[in-house]
C-alpha cells in the first residue's frame, strides 16, 4: 500500500523528492546557537532522479507576511567541515550517475541486436 501511495504523490512535482528515500545524509554542523545546525544528504525520488537537500534549523530568522529568511552562523571549523561535507555529498552524487549512465548504457546494448545479428523478417 506504501507503494501505491508514493506513486501517487509521485505525479505531484512538489511532492516527487518528499516521498523518495535518502542514500546519503551528512551529521549535522551546529551553528552559533544550540538550535541551528545544517546537514546535507542525497534523495532518491519516487522517479528516481537524485537531489541535494539542505535541512537547515536557522539560529534566527525574521521576515514579513508569513515568510521567513532563516541564517545560520559558522565559525572557520565548522564551515570548513560543511565545505568537506559538500564536496563528498557531490561525489556521492556524481557516482550515483555514472552507475546510471552505465546502467542505461547497457540496456541499451543489449537491446540493440548490432550488425551482426541476421535480419529479423
Amino acid at each position: 500500500m506504501l507503494s501505491s501511495i508514493k506513486r501517487f504523490l509521485s505525479r505531484f512535482p512538489a511532492l516527487q523528492a518528499a516521498v523518495g528515500d535518502v542514500l546519503f545524509e551528512t551529521a549535522p554542523i551546529r551553528g552559533r546557537t544550540s538550535v541551528g545546525e545544517l546537514s546535507l544528504r542525497i534523495k532518491q525520488d519516487a522517479r528516481g532522479q537524485h537531489y541535494i537537500g539542505v535541512k537547515m534549523r536557522p539560529d534566527y530568522g525574521y521576515g514579513g507576511e508569513g515568510s521567513q529568511t532563516g541564517f545560520v552562523n559558522f565559525d572557520i571549523q565548522s564551515a570548513q567541515r560543511l565545505k568537506l561535507d559538500l564536496e563528498e555529498t557531490l561525489q556521492r552524487l556524481a557516482e550515483l550517475a555514472t552507475q546510471e549512465a552505465s546502467h542505461a548504457a547497457k540496456e541499451a546494448a543489449a537491446s540493440y541486436p548490432g550488425p551482426w545479428s541476421a535480419p529479423k523478417t
